[in-house]
């Protein structure tokens, strides 16, 4: 038979802490707390409080993919020809200026194909070399970009029709 005396004893037992303790420290106690130490945040997952998820045995950051497989092979492409483009030019190509290159200028941008013969080869203007023009860290963002007319003018700066 089972007895029914123990729910009056518990609910008696908890006012009774209630009334000792408070009430906020005993539901801190009562609930399931962190396993951080010094914590004292009920439980979220796997034991550890919502800002002590990081010490989980099994929590793993999972990275986000900055490039598609398609754009990192493009890339490393790319990669490689600037690295021998810049061996080929190690003067900057601006007009007055002998610095050595660094970096590399896109004289008809990035995005889109040059013209028909590279849509038929599947060469972007990106890593086409026939628009590649080798730069200091002083002329490329200053001289070029800051001065888009100017630099119109001397031909480092092309529009290209069919893109």
């Amino acid at each position: 038979m089972q007895e029914y005396w123990a729910l009056p004893v518990t609910v008696g037992l908890i006012s009774w802490l209630i009334s000792i303790f408070g009430f906020d420290s005993l539901v801190r106690h009562m609930a399931k707390c962190c396993l951080a130490d010094g914590c004292n945040n009920p439980r979220w997952a796997k034991g550890y409080c919502l800002y002590h998820q990081y010490l989980r045995d099994d929590f793993k950051k999972k990275r986000i993919k900055s490039y598609t497989k398609k754009s990192s092979y493009q890339i490393r492409k790319y990669n490689v020809k600037r690295r021998i483009y810049l061996k080929d030019n190690p003067v900057c190509e601006v007009k007055g200026c002998w610095n050595r290159s660094t970096n590399i200028h896109h004289k008809a941008g990035r995005r889109g194909y040059a013209d028909q013969w590279a849509r038929d080869n599947k060469i972007q203007l990106v890593q086409d070399e026939r628009y590649f023009m080798a730069c200091c860290d002083d002329c490329h963002p200053k001289r070029i970009h800051e001065n888009p007319g100017w630099a119109r003018e001397q031909g480092y700066i092309l529009t290209l029709k069919s893109r």
